[in-house]
């Protein structure tokens, strides 16, 4: 849930619509999506066809790199100290739909973004047809959640997005004013973190990002090693930290956790990501998805 952004275009707000300025250091998730697939097995211990493994790594790591940079939202709004009159979960999920894909077209990056887009649907659909959907819950639906997030994906480019706003029929009278929300989401970032703590290009945070992986219980061994071989983590965390001037360390941890969940400690400055939360999507793709 942020704003891709650059001090190059900090001068000059128009640049944002459609357009959104990059991050100083936009890593490309290519070496993180290979390393993914190269060690990909499925819940029963069995290893998928490449082309069948790089599918279903798009979906769940796609879902794993939203979760990440709305969390990191989390924490620029905490440690920013950012007001906000809206809905916090809201703009996080805003944060991750401008930040996640990159500026210019990147083969895994933007597979990664669609996968977590498809990710977001499917769970909707599924919680749909229990009636399990909690309204009173701080986020929006998976739906409303996946189709906000297109929205500013495809405002970025039709060419590399359009597809997908086709395959999960996102309307024609959303659409029109979806450049009109990126623009408004990146220009808010911008100025609320201020131009002063986006980095130069070749510069890094003088406060930095530690990211760790707790030991995983025996049933989810399989889905840590996927994401510690990955290194997803890792390039997140490092586009992060050269492309903003933190105001803290944070601490991005790996761990086990009861629900399938992740979480921003804001008196910690850290940020959980759950074990479980790569496991119970990688069934929910190969339940909807991925079947035979």
């Amino acid at each position: 849930m942020f704003v891709r952004l650059s001090r190059t275009a900090a001068a000059a707000c128009c640049l944002f619509a459609v357009t959104a300025p990059a991050f100083a250091a936009e890593q490309d998730f290519t070496e993180a999506l290979d390393k993914g697939v190269a060690v990909w097995t499925d819940p029963d211990g069995s290893t998928p066809s490449p082309e069948r493994a790089r599918a279903e790594a798009e979906y769940v790591l796609g879902k794993a790199t939203f979760t990440l940079y709305h969390e990191f939202g989390h924490a620029m709004i905490d440690d920013y100290k950012i007001g906000w009159i809206v809905q916090e979960e809201a703009i996080a999920d805003a944060f991750a739909g401008i930040y996640m894909p990159a500026s210019e077209a990147n083969e895994a990056r933007d597979s990664l973004a669609i996968g977590g887009i498809r990710a977001f649907m499917d769970r909707g659909t599924r919680m749909a047809e229990n009636d399990d959907i909690d309204y009173a819950d701080s986020h929006l639906t998976d739906h409303q959640r996946g189709f906000s997030a297109a929205c500013l994906m495809v405002a970025l480019s039709a060419e590399r997005f359009g597809a997908l706003a086709e395959e999960i029929a996102l309307p024609a009278s959303r659409r029109d004013y979806c450049g009109a929300e990126r623009n408004q989401v990146a220009e808010a970032w911008l100025k609320l973190i201020g131009p002063a703590n986006y980095l130069d290009e070749g510069q890094t945070s003088k406060n930095r990002i530690t990211v760790s992986y707790d030991d995983p219980n025996p049933e989810l061994k399989r889905v840590a090693d996927i994401l510690k071989a990955s290194g997803l983590m890792e390039a997140i965390a490092k586009e992060i930290e050269t492309t903003f001037q933190l105001p803290f360390p944070i601490l991005l941890r790996a761990q086990n956790c009861d629900q399938p969940n992740e979480f921003w400690f804001p008196d910690d400055h850290e940020i959980g990501f759950c074990y479980n939360y790569l496991d119970y999507y990688q069934s929910l793709g190969l339940s909807v998805r991925f079947t035979d």
